[in-house]
């Protein structure tokens, strides 16, 4: 127990899942979703700066989809991606998750989580859509993305959703090497990646969300956008 508690909160979580599955009436039923998400949020838990972070990319891509007036079945498969975007990164060394700078080697297994992601969800029978989100969410509208260089329409569409809501995230959430943007300023690089980094129709569904649900949002997005503005 002494070494559990030494490897911190991702040994605790996969500890409280393997519980969790004890309890159930029916393990085999509960085994893989609850696994998969423990791994989630083991890849969560892994550095300070990523605590919650597939969390509130979930909250804010199931908020984006619903704007953009995606039915229930596909709201539910863009939360699934969202919250599992990252699992591939639980087999990257967690040095290269704080790190400033990497090696190329660090640089190339990073790049590479997003299909290994896909891969594990792959194998373990998820919906086709939910995978294909997973391993596209660092591909961008202009086509300078990863790991296929997909551009426009090409880029399935719950990738579009979480690679924009994850860059958000990731600009107003602190890093080892640099403190988070201010709110207005994360949103003005949402609004200028529109048609370059990000899908137009997406930033739009992202602010106007943005707008209706969030104070802070509104008032960041007061002085430069307005719903119905062109993202």
């Amino acid at each position: 127990e002494e070494h559990a508690a030494e490897q911190g909160p991702a040994v605790e979580v996969l500890q409280r899942a393997l519980r969790d599955l004890t309890k159930a009436k029916d393990p085999v039923e509960v085994l893989r979703p609850r696994v998969i998400e423990a791994m989630a949020e083991a890849v969560d838990a892994r550095a300070e700066h990523t605590m919650g972070h597939s969390e509130r990319v979930m909250r804010f891509s199931v908020e984006t989809a619903q704007e953009l007036g995606w039915d229930e079945e596909w709201v539910r498969k863009v939360g699934v991606a969202a919250r599992l975007h990252d699992v591939g990164n639980g087999f990257c060394g967690r040095e290269a998750l704080i790190k400033a700078r990497l090696a190329d080697a660090e640089r190339e297994a990073i790049r590479r989580h997003a299909e290994l992601g896909a891969t594990i969800l792959h194998h373990a029978d998820f919906d086709p859509d939910i995978v294909a989100g997973v391993r596209g969410h660092h591909e961008r509208w202009d086509g300078a993305g990863y790991p296929d260089g997909l551009r426009e329409d090409e880029i399935p569409h719950i990738a579009r959703v979480v690679a924009l809501v994850e860059v958000y995230d990731a600009m107003v959430s602190n890093r080892p090497w640099r403190e988070a943007l201010p709110t207005e300023a994360a949103l003005e690089q949402i609004v200028e990646g529109s048609g370059t980094q990000f899908a137009p129709e997406v930033v739009d569904a992202f602010l106007s969300a943005r707008w209706r649900l969030d104070p802070e949002g509104q008032r960041a997005l007061a002085s430069f956008w307005q719903p119905g503005a062109p993202g």
